[in-house]
């Protein structure tokens, strides 16, 4: 999961309301040149108000002469007793915010430095999760989680406590991905999004009840490109708009209470009970003699499905 994207967009979405409060017409940002969150910044508040004009210092000369790098920053707030959690002896950066952490750069641009380089912030690697799995339910409606092991909470504290129960167990945590950045260049990270992950294996169990197959690959590829709007700034897009509406059509038939056990970083099924609107029948599926499925009804389908099969041989298209 990579939860910087979206947290950009929500900071803009607070902030420039604010600012047009108070008059001000100059955002700044410490994005660096080769990344994307300048990118996601500037889109995102000039999309909510044009006027807002930008102030970058790694893109102004006289920061540059001044500060070459990451060491040279560190070493300056270390000289002016400026608080920062970065050090030279932590030779990498972390952006962290309540849906995961990323850390990036420093010792970790090498593809020789392993993720366990990394010390979890919001739990443990598999590796060192209990030996013990934990059974947790969860409550979706209208696709929606809104509860945990029975206890409703809101958004925000069902993400935090999705977090602390997923990172206990290695949930999410320590995941290595290379990337492409919207600007060109390839770069490396370790993330931890332990509630994410959780969140989302057990609603995936529960759309796979829930939608069948044309619905199922057109919502995976809608979700994907709104994944892509929002890495690249275009959270506040028309066209993502319209195809978050499009998802949430879906989403309203995501209704159930979906069972899993984690363990060392698995999600693991084990039951989902209350799900009005699954399409799953177990009379129907079953091998036995049970249910409204005649066996003797395939016959025909099957001979129509041959006809196609018997012509590609027929036509010489098929080897082996």
């Amino acid at each position: 999961w990579n939860t910087t994207g979206i947290a950009r967009h929500v900071v803009v979405a607070g902030m420039v309301p604010e600012m047009q409060r108070r008059g001000i017409h100059i955002l700044g940002h410490g994005c660096t040149g080769r990344g994307n969150d300048q990118i996601r910044f500037e889109l995102a508040s000039q999309m909510l108000d044009p006027k807002i004009q930008v102030y970058a210092p790694w893109r102004d000369d006289a920061f540059l002469q001044q500060f070459g790098g990451r060491k040279e920053m560190i070493a300056y707030c270390q000289q002016h007793d400026i608080p920062v959690k970065a050090t030279l002896s932590k030779p990498y950066s972390t952006d962290a915010n309540v849906l995961g952490l990323t850390h990036e750069a420093g010792e970790l641009e090498s593809l020789e430095t392993p993720a366990s380089r990394v010390d979890p912030g919001m739990g443990v690697f598999p590796a060192e999760a209990p030996a013990d799995a934990q059974r947790v339910t969860i409550r979706f409606d209208k696709g929606v989680p809104t509860a945990i092991d029975g206890e409703r909470l809101g958004a925000f504290d069902l993400v935090v406590a999705a977090n602390r129960i997923g990172g206990a167990h290695g949930i999410g945590i320590g995941l290595h991905a290379v990337e492409n950045r919207f600007v060109g260049i390839k770069s490396r990270g370790i993330y931890e999004a332990p509630g994410l992950e959780l969140l989302s294996r057990s609603y995936e169990f529960l759309l796979q009840l829930i939608l069948d197959r044309r619905s199922r690959r057109l919502y995976d590829q809608v979700s994907t490109w709104i994944a892509e709007q929002i890495y690249q700034g275009y959270w506040f897009d028309p066209a993502t708009q319209a195809c978050r509406d499009f998802v949430d059509r879906f989403s309203q038939l995501g209704t159930g209470t979906v069972t899993v056990s984690l363990y060392k970083g698995n999600v693991l099924y084990e039951s989902i009970v209350d799900a009005p609107n699954s399409l799953y029948s177990e009379e129907a599926a079953s091998m036995e003699d049970v249910g409204e499925f005649d066996h003797r009804d395939s016959q025909g389908f099957v001979g129509v499905l041959g006809v196609s099969a018997r012509a590609l041989h027929t036509a010489g298209q098929i080897s082996g």
